[in-house]
């Protein structure tokens, strides 16, 4: 059985491609701490049902999906239907991949990696594990991007060049819709056009 963890947005974002499994016979079934109602025909259990189970991590922020893929032998990846991905990108187990996402050549991305809808990884980047682009993010090429980083919807991010990749820094957060024109420290937020530090994480 593929067990979903997390009932939020992002299982719903997923919906259709779980269904379109389900409809070709995999069982498939959605859990959180708590467990709750069905999904749109999905079951939702408590956790601790399935203590040893594999799951996938439908969970957008990076701390709490590095806390679960801990806690679990968390290798499933889903990747829908739509999105497209180079034969010369390399991409680790327990990533997310939205519809109409795309990842370009000789891209390299770490574990447990979500591109949700409508984004793209442009050629030559370096993803680490626990990254999160959000919905209809642009990550132009040779883009260096650290373990840990939330991208916000709609962000750009500049590209960089071979011999100096934009870098972002680890746990770093990218605002919604900002543009990102120059390296970011780790562990720091920043938002507007061009994209300015605001503070650290904390």
């Amino acid at each position: 059985m593929l067990l979903v963890f997390g009932a939020g947005g992002l299982t719903l974002q997923i919906l259709d491609t779980l269904q379109q499994l389900q409809r070709g016979g995999s069982r498939i079934a959605v859990v959180t701490d708590e467990g709750g109602e069905a999904i749109h025909g999905l079951p939702h259990f408590a956790a601790d049902s399935a203590p040893d189970s594999a799951v996938l991590l439908a969970v957008a922020a990076p701390p709490t999906r590095r806390k679960l893929a801990a806690r679990y032998r968390s290798n499933w990846s889903l990747q829908a239907e739509s999105a497209r991905v180079s034969s010369h990108a390399q991409i680790s187990d327990g990533h997310i991949l939205c519809h109409n996402t795309l990842i370009e050549a000789d891209v390299r991305i770490g574990r447990h990696f979500q591109c949700n809808v409508g984004s793209f990884v442009g050629h030559q980047c370096v993803i680490g594990d626990f990254v999160t682009l959000s919905p209809n993010v642009t990550c132009n090429g040779n883009v260096h991007i650290g373990p840990g980083v939330f991208v916000g919807a709609g962000a750009i991010i500049r590209n960089g060049s071979p011999q100096e990749p934009l870098v972002i820094g680890q746990g770093a957060i990218i605002g919604m819709g900002a543009v990102v024109t120059t390296c970011v420290e780790p562990h720091t937020i920043v938002y507007g056009n061009p994209a300015k530090a605001i503070r650290a994480v904390e």
